[in-house]
């Protein structure tokens, strides 16, 4: 069960830098406009 729930936590962290990055490249977007 130990096992399952270290993935899941890492899946969060992953999607969370994912989505951080997403905003980023965003952003980045925005101000070359």
């Amino acid at each position: 069960m130990k096992e399952v729930q270290f993935q899941i936590e890492s899946m969060s962290e992953y999607l969370q830098n994912f989505l951080s990055f997403n905003d980023g490249v965003a952003s980045l977007k925005r101000s070359l406009k």
